[in-house]
C-alpha cells in the first residue's frame, strides 16, 4: 500500500510527502524495502536534487539494502541531466562492479543525455559498446540518436538511423516519425517532410 501511495506522490512531483512516507515507515512495523527507496530516489532526482538523493542511497547502503538496476538507472538519468559525466562514470562503475548490468534503459539513458548535449558521436559508441555487451538497442535509443542529430541539423544522419531501425524490422513509432519530420522542417525542407508524414499515416 505504503508503495503505491508513494509512488502516485511522485508522480505528481509531491518529492517532500514522499520523503515523509519513508520516514514514517522508518518509524513503524513495516520496513521499507528496495522499492520503497528507489521511488524516493526518483523523486529526488526528477526534482534535480541529486545531493539528496545520493544521501537516501548510502542510507540505503548503511542499512543493509543493497541498490538494483532500478535505482542506479534513476540516478544516472539525474545526473546526465545536469551533465555531471564524471558522477555518472562513477556510479556506471560501482554498479559493474557489484554485477549489476546496465540494461536497455541504462544504455538509452547515457544515449538520450550525450545527445542533448551534442556528443552525437559519443553516443553512437555508447550505442556499439552496447551492442557489444550483447544488449539490442529498443526504439527508444533509436529515437535519441535521431532527435541528437536532427537538434544538430544533421537530418540526413538521423535518416540513415530511421533506415537503420526499419532494416532490424523495429518498427518506428510517432516519436520515430516526429523528430524526422521536425527535423526536415528545420532544414526547410517541407517535401521531405511530407513524404515522412503520408509515410507516417499510410502505416498499417
Amino acid at each position: 500500500m505504503y508503495g503505491t501511495v508513494m509512488n502516485g506522490l511522485s508522480k505528481r512531483g509531491h518529492t517532500e510527502k514522499t520523503l515523509s512516507f519513508l520516514r514514517l515507515m522508518e518509524q513503524g512495523n513495516t520496513k521499507p524495502n528496495i522499492y520503497i527507496y528507489s521511488v524516493v530516489i526518483d523523486a529526488f532526482c526528477k526534482d534535480r536534487n541529486l545531493d539528496a538523493a545520493i544521501s537516501i542511497l548510502n542510507e540505503m547502503k548503511q542499512k543493509g539494502i543493497p541498490p538494483d538496476i532500478v535505482t542506479y538507472n534513476s540516478l544516472i538519468d539525474g545526473l546526465c541531466k545536469l551533465g555531471q559525466w564524471e558522477k555518472v562514470k562513477t556510479l556506471f562503475s560501482e554498479m559493474v562492479n557489484l554485477n549489476i548490468y546496465p540494461n536497455v534503459r541504462t544504455f538509452s539513458i547515457l544515449i538520450n543525455g550525450l545527445c542533448k548535449e551534442g556528443k552525437v558521436e559519443d553516443a553512437e559508441e555508447v550505442m556499439k559498446l552496447m551492442v557489444g555487451k550483447g544488449v539490442e538497442p529498443a526504439i527508444i535509443t533509436y529515437n535519441a540518436i535521431m532527435d541528437g542529430y536532427c537538434l544538430h541539423g544533421q537530418v540526413d544522419r538521423a535518416r540513415r538511423v530511421f533506415d537503420i531501425m526499419i532494416e532490424k524490422c523495429i518498427e518506428p513509432d510517432i516519436f520515430s516519425y516526429s523528430i524526422l519530420i521536425n527535423g526536415y522542417c528545420k532544414r526547410k525542407n517541407p517535401v521531405e517532410a511530407m513524404n515522412c508524414l503520408v509515410k507516417f499515416l499510410k502505416r498499417d
